[in-house]
């Protein structure tokens, strides 16, 4: 009996251990990750459905690439896309806006990577229409 209780104890205690490694915040990115790797990571973490730690990823590449153009376009257009996921229909539509805005640079190559702001284009139709009952309510 004594060696059950001791094992059902460190099971327990790994248990709370690994669950609290699992809930300890945004994940450590290394200061050498390439802008590849942030979109791998990202979109690893989104398929998983962990939505903060994908928008952690594209904002950190954000702070640490804010030259790289096209990455960031598609950067604040997954951020977007993943709080148009999430329901958080508002600043999706804020976050689409800032994208097709971003397009309004006259300094931007003719060649600039143009799906972000096609497509943040068409999400700003679909989350208007999502929030357009909420918005013509009374007090709304």
């Amino acid at each position: 009996m004594k060696i059950f209780r001791g094992v059902f104890f460190l099971i327990f205690a790994a248990l709370v251990f690994s669950a609290a490694g699992c809930a300890g915040g945004p994940p450590v990115i290394p200061d050498d990750l390439t802008p590849l790797q942030f979109f791998q990571r990202a979109q690893e973490e989104s398929e998983n459905a962990n939505w903060d730690n994908a928008i952690y990823y594209y904002q950190t590449f954000l702070d640490r690439f804010p030259d790289d153009l096209e990455n960031c376009a598609a950067a604040k257009y997954e951020i977007a896309f993943i709080r148009y996921k999430k329901g958080d229909y508002e600043k999706a539509l804020a976050g689409f806006q800032e994208v097709v805005d971003f397009y309004d640079d006259p300094n931007l190559p003719a060649t600039f990577l143009l799906w972000p702001k096609s497509m943040s284009l068409k999400l700003i139709k679909v989350v208007e229409a999502k929030l357009s009952p909420i918005l013509s309510l009374p007090g709304g």
